[in-house]
């Protein structure tokens, strides 16, 4: 019935497959919803954050880290975003998972900031999230609680997010930049007001898109757009954050363009607290590019981000 709704016709025909991933969906869903419901007392312990380094070209230093959300789900292994996501999102959960992993990740930047590593730690916002009217008293009790320096926290948005409501959206924007938070404007140039925003926004950092980052090395149009990209970026005072550097040849590419960082697969994938720090401690950077690549477990390919929500009360 909801498929036949779905195509307009009125009609559809039964499938089995499609009737399994129905089911599935909505398995999903529930158990979805047990994780995230306040009463329960252990719920929430398997929405669990994995960080991926970004590295200062020309240094081979760890800056900052990206926090991108993972289901440890019981019976499938822990899911990536594309999994789940989308659930969260249409069901209204997505406050309550940003709540989660911005908890989750600004406790994680104190203790290493307590340890004498300031990295920046980034977390997702999406549209519902950034207008959403508890954010701010979650950010100032996350700040509070925490003790964490506000200017290693950053808070990613798209200009797509941004487009969806733009007045409630600059000005959440401007209060989070007042508390001393950093705003990243996340997959640059993949909007359609990208200059107006940068006028608008008080962002401290642009993040290129991996689109751009793919075809750097085979498209002399993809090239000049990213040398004009970092040249406008750094006029305007913004650090440039590439993602989804996979090979050396680019990151190479990257760094002789002014490219101030990067983050992608050609360093690491996306990894858990205390697989990070051995990878921290393993790495030894050779060249002037970086430091070599290190084997995924995922393999090569596109890492999808993951949209973080938070328990706007949790």
């Amino acid at each position: 019935m909801y498929q036949a709704k779905a195509t307009g016709s009125g009609v559809a025909r039964y499938d089995r497959e499609l009737d399994r991933r129905a089911r599935e969906r909505a398995a999903r869903l529930e158990q979805l919803r047990a994780e995230l419901d306040p009463t329960n007392p252990r719920g929430g312990r398997r929405i669990v954050v994995h960080y991926q380094p970004q590295l200062r070209l020309g240094t081979h230093e760890v800056t900052g880290v990206e926090a991108l959300v993972r289901w440890d789900h019981p019976e499938h292994g822990v899911l990536p975003p594309a999994d789940f996501l989308d659930l969260v999102e249409q069901h209204g959960m997505m406050p309550q998972v940003t709540a989660l992993v911005l908890r989750t990740a600004a406790d994680q930047a104190a203790r290493w900031q307590c340890a004498g590593r300031r990295w920046r730690v980034s977390v997702n916002l999406s549209t519902s999230v950034l207008v959403h009217p508890d954010l701010l008293d979650l950010l100032d009790d996350v700040l509070a609680r925490t003790g964490v320096d506000p200017a290693l926290l950053v808070l990613e948005i798209t200009e797509t997010t941004l487009m969806v409501d733009a007045a409630r959206g600059l000005r959440a924007a401007h209060a989070i930049a007042a508390r001393g938070v950093g705003l990243s404007i996340d997959d640059y140039g993949t909007g359609h007001s990208s200059l107006a925003y940068l006028n608008d926004l008080p962002a401290s950092e642009l993040k290129l898109d991996r689109s751009f980052v793919a075809r750097l090395l085979a498209d002399e149009r993809t090239r000049a757009i990213v040398a004009a990209t970092v040249d406008l970026a750094h006029r305007l005072g913004l650090r440039l954050v590439a993602e989804g550097v996979e090979d050396e040849r680019t990151l190479r590419a990257l760094a002789a363009l002014g490219c101030d960082e990067a983050q992608g697969y050609l360093h690491t994938r996306p990894l858990a607290v205390d697989a990070l720090e051995q990878w921290v401690r393993e790495r030894r950077p050779t060249g002037p590019a970086g430091p070599p690549a290190v084997p995924s477990q995922a393999g090569p390919g596109v890492h999808r981000r993951p949209v973080l929500a938070r328990p706007i009360q949790a």
